[in-house]
C-alpha cells in the first residue's frame, strides 16, 4: 500500500496461483487485480476422484482422504477469490472452459494466451527415425496424466508387433504417485527410466521420435510445446492445452482414454515420419516458433494488460496471427511483463 501511494500501480498481476493473501483488499478495490493460473484445484479433485481406485492400488486410503479434503477446501477458497479478477489470463481455452464451468468466471472476462518456452534451448538436428523408433512420455507419473492409458497402448502396440519403443520419463508428484502402475509395462517395447532433471530434456527429446501425452486434465503441458520446439511431433488427447492452434501435420489429436485413436496416431506419425523427418520436424519447430516463443507471449500479455488499463473491455482476445508483434503503450511498466521471459 506505501508503494502504491508513492507510485500508484495501474494492475496487479498475480501468476500461477488462483488464491493468494498477499494482496490487500483494500488495494484490489482501486487496482485491476489480473490472475494468471497455471491449474486449478476443483480440476485436480475431479480427476482425483475418477481415479479413486487407481489410487488406493497405488498409495495407502489416507492419502487419497488427506488429499481429497484439501482439494475441496482450495476449491472453495479459488471459486470466491477468482471473483476479484478483473481479467482472468488462460493458458489454453480449454483450461477457460473448465474455469468458466468449475468457478462461474464470466467468459467475457478471460483471454487466451499459451505458455513461453525458451526455443533456444532446444535444436533440431537432422536425423533419421530411430531404430526401434522412440515415443517418449514425459512429465509427472501421477493422477490425471493418463498413465494407465500409457501401459496399455504399450500392450497393443506389442500385440501387434509395432516396431517401436515407448520410454516413460518423470516421477511422482508431493501428492500423487503412480509409479505401480508401470509394473504393468511390458519390458519387451517399453521402459521407465525415472525422473530427470529439467537440464537432461533437451537431450532425451533430441533421442526421440515422438512425444505421447495421455492427459485427461491438462491446462498446457509444457512438455508439448519443449517436443515441437525440439523438432519432435505430438500424440495428445483433447484436453492437452498446448495443442490448440498448432498444425494437425505436427500433431495427432485423440480422445481422452481411447486407446485404439493413441496407438492409431502414433502409426500415422510414424509414417510421415519416415517419408520425410526432415521437413516434419523443421514445421515442429516452426510451429513452436509462432506459437511460443517469449517474445510473441510476452507481447500478448503485456496488449492484455494495455488493454485492461486503457478500460477496452471488447478487446480483451488478442487479434490477428499468434505471431504478430503486438505494440505496448506507455502506461503499463513493461519491464515487469518482460521479465515473464525468465
Amino acid at each position: 500500500m506505501r508503494e502504491h501511494r508513492r507510485e500508484p500501480y495501474d494492475v496487479i498481476y498475480q501468476f500461477s496461483a488462483i488464491e493468494s493473501a498477499a494482496v490487500p483488499s483494500a488495494l484490489r478495490r482501486v487496482v485491476p487485480l489480473v490472475i494468471h493460473p497455471e491449474t486449478h484445484s476443483a480440476g485436480e479433485l475431479r480427476f482425483l476422484v475418477a481415479e479413486r481406485r487407481l489410487s488406493r492400488r497405488c498409495q495407502p486410503p489416507h492419502v487419497f482422504a488427506l488429499v481429497a479434503a484439501i482439494m475441496s477446501f482450495r476449491s472453495i477458497v479459488q471459486r470466491l477469490s477468482i471473483r476479484h479478477a478483473r481479467l482472468l489470463v488462460c493458458i489454453s481455452s480449454v483450461f477457460r472452459d473448465h474455469l468458466v464451468r468449475d468457478y462461474r468466471f464470466p467468459v467475457e472476462a478471460t483471454v487466451v494466451i499459451p505458455n513461453p518456452v525458451r526455443i533456444d534451448r532446444f535444436t533440431t538436428a537432422e536425423r533419421q527415425v530411430g531404430d526401434p523408433p522412440i515415443v517418449l512420455v514425459l512429465g509427472r507419473v501421477s493422477t490425471r496424466k493418463g498413465i494407465e492409458d500409457v501401459v496399455a497402448v504399450a500392450g497393443v502396440l506389442r500385440e501387434r508387433n509395432i516396431e517401436v519403443r515407448l520410454r516413460i520419463v518423470g516421477g511422482p508428484s508431493l501428492w500423487s504417485d503412480y509409479t505401480r502402475l508401470l509394473e504393468d509395462l511390458p519390458p519387451e517395447n517399453a521402459e521407465y527410466v525415472g525422473p530427470v532433471s529439467s537440464s537432461a530434456v533437451p537431450d532425451l527429446l533430441g533421442e526421440s521420435d515422438i512425444l505421447l501425452q495421455a492427459s485427461k486434465y491438462e491446462p498446457f503441458a509444457l512438455t508439448v510445446a519443449e517436443a515441437l520446439a525440439a523438432g519432435v511431433p505430438v500424440v495428445a488427447t483433447t484436453e492437452v492445452g498446448a495443442i490448440e492452434g498448432v498444425d494437425n501435420t505436427v500433431v495427432q489429436a485423440v480422445e481422452p482414454g481411447d486407446i485404439e485413436q493413441m496407438v492409431a496416431a502414433i502409426v500415422a506419425l510414424l509414417a510421415r515420419l519416415r517419408a520425410d523427418p526432415t521437413q516434419l520436424r523443421a514445421k515442429a519447430r516452426s510451429e513452436a516458433e509462432r506459437l511460443f516463443s517469449p517474445d510473441v507471449v510476452c507481447h500478448q500479455i503485456s496488449a492484455a494488460l494495455e488493454r485492461l488499463v486503457d478500460g477496452d473491455p471488447d478487446g480483451l482476445e488478442p487479434s490477428g496471427n499468434a505471431g504478430e508483434r503486438l505494440v505496448v503503450g506507455p502506461s503499463v511498466d513493461v519491464r515487469r511483463v518482460d521479465a515473464l521471459q525468465d
